[in-house]
C-alpha cells in the first residue's frame, strides 16, 4: 500500500509538472501568433510589388521591340472568372491565418494533454486484484502440477486422482459404495495402506471409476541340484505392525512403480523381501528371455470389494547364495524396513512345475471364480498382488 501511495504521488506529480510545461509552450505560441498576425498579408503585398516591378521591363520591352501595342493592352478585360480566382485566393489566405490562432493553439494543447493519461485510484486498485488472483491460481496449478494432487478433497472424491489424505481416499472409496469395515481386518489391508501404495508409486492415480489399476511382476527364484530343480514359494505373510497373518502359498511378487522396468522391479523385491538371508553383494541374475506379460482383472483379498485391473509379469530369476541345501527346505525372512513396511516372510523350496504360471484366459478364469467361490486363493490365484 506505502509502495503504491509512493507510485501515485509520483505520478500526480509527472502529470502536474508535463501539464506546466505544456501550458508555458502554448503560452509561447500564442505569444507568437499575435505578433505576427499581419505578417501573411504583409508577405503578399510584397510578392504583388515584385510581380508589378517585374512585369514593368517586359512591357516596356514589347513597347519598343513592336512586339505588343499598348492599344492592345488597354482592350484586355478582367473576366468574372479571374475575379472569383482572386477572391478564392484571398480566403485561402485568411483561413490559412486563422488557422494559426489563439484558438487552434489551444486545442492542439488540450489534444496534446488529453493524450497523457494517468489510471484513476479505482481502476488502478482493480487490476492489481485482477493479477493477485491471477498469481494465486497460477501457484495452485503449479503446485497441482508438482506433487500431482487435487488441493480440494470434494475434487478428489468427485474425479480421482492421487488422494490429499488417507481420510479423503476413504471418502472416495465410500462415495462409490465399497464398504470398507473390512479393510485391515484377517488377510485384507487397510485404507492407510491403499493409501500408501498410491503414493509410493505402486499404484496408478484414481479415476472416477470404483478401480484399483496395478503392475506386477512375479518372480520365480529357481535353485538346481542333484534331486532336480528347485522353485522358492512365499507360504505366508505376517504383518510387524499388529501380528496378523495371511497365507499365500505363490513365488515372489512385486509392485511395478513408474519408470521402472520389470527386471528392475524383480530385483528390487528379491532385496526388500530376502534380503535379511542374503549375502551383502551377491549377485542377482534375471534371465530376460523368460519375461511373460499379460492383463487380468478381479477383485483382490488385499482390498475387498475393490475392482483391481492387473498388468502382470513373470521373469525367472537366480540369486547368488540362495539355494536350498544353504537355507533348508524352509526358512524365514525379515522384510527391509527401510525398503518397504515390515513383514516376515515365510519360504518354501517346492518342485518347478508344481503350479502352473503360464498366462491364463481372464474370462475362464472368472468363469472358475463364479463357479467354485475359490476366489483368489482358488484357480484364480495368479491375478493377486502383493
Amino acid at each position: 500500500v506505502v509502495a503504491f501511495g509512493k507510485w501515485l504521488v509520483a505520478s500526480f506529480r509527472s502529470l502536474l509538472v508535463m501539464r506546466l510545461s505544456w501550458l508555458l509552450h502554448a503560452t509561447a505560441r500564442i505569444k507568437d501568433s499575435l505578433l505576427d498576425h499581419k505578417r501573411p498579408l504583409e508577405n503578399q503585398a510584397q510578392l504583388l510589388d515584385k510581380s508589378a516591378s517585374a512585369a514593368a521591363p517586359t512591357a516596356a520591352a514589347s513597347a519598343t521591340t513592336g512586339e505588343k501595342s499598348l492599344l492592345q493592352l488597354q482592350e484586355e478585360e478582367v473576366t468574372p472568372e479571374d475575379v472569383k480566382k482572386r477572391m478564392a485566393e484571398v480566403e485561402w489566405l485568411l483561413g490559412k491565418q486563422s488557422e494559426t490562432s489563439v484558438e487552434v493553439a489551444c486545442q492542439s494543447f488540450w489534444n496534446s494533454l488529453d493524450q497523457v493519461t494517468s489510471p484513476s485510484v479505482e481502476s488502478t486498485l482493480a487490476k492489481l486484484k485482477e493479477e493477485s488472483a491471477k498469481m494465486h491460481q497460477q501457484h495452485a496449478l503449479e503446485l497441482q502440477n508438482a506433487a500431482g494432487v487435487h488441493l480440494s478433497v470434494l475434487d478428489f472424491v468427485l474425479d480421482g486422482g492421487m488422494p490429499p489424505s488417507v481420510e479423503a481416499l476413504t471418502a472416495w472409496l465410500e462415495y462409490r459404495g465399497i464398504d470398507t469395515a473390512l479393510w485391515g481386518k484377517a488377510q485384507a489391508k487397510t485404507v492407510q495402506d491403499f493409501f500408501h501404495e498410491i503414493w509410493a508409486g505402486e499404484c496408478e492415480p484414481l479415476s472416477e471409476a470404483a478401480q484399483r489399476s496395478i503392475s506386477v511382476v512375479k518372480v520365480r527364484i529357481l535353485d538346481e541340484d542333484d534331486k532336480g530343480l528347485w522353485q522358492l514359494y512365499e507360504t505366508q505373510q505376517k504383518f510387524c505392525r499388529d501380528g496378523r497373518t495371511r497365507p499365500r502359498n505363490k513365488p515372489l511378487a512385486e509392485k511395478k512403480r513408474p519408470r521402472e522396468t520389470p527386471e528392475e522391479t524383480a530385483v528390487r523385491g528379491v532385496l526388500e523381501e530376502l534380503g535379511s538371508v542374503l549375502e551383502h553383494g551377491c549377485a542377482i541374475d534375471v534371465n530376460r528371455d523368460s519375461l511373460e506379460e499379460w492383463v487380468e482383472t478381479r477383485h483382490s483379498n488385499s482390498f475387498p470389494g475393490l475392482e483391481t485391473v492387473y498388468q502382470l509379469y513373470q521373469v525367472d530369476v537366480k540369486v547368488e547364495g540362495l539355494t536350498r541345501a544353504k537355507t533348508g527346505t524352509s526358512f524365514e525372512s525379515l522384510e527391509n524396513p527401510s525398503l518397504s513396511t515390515g513383514k516376515v516372510h515365510s519360504w518354501t523350496w517346492k518342485p518347478s512345475g508344481g503350479v502352473d504360471w503360464q498366462p491364463v484366459d481372464v474370462l475362464k478364469a472368472k468363469n472358475e471364480i463364479k463357479d467354485d467361490g475359490a476366489g483368489e486363493n482358488g484357480g484364480a490365484v495368479r491375478a493377486e498382488g502383493p
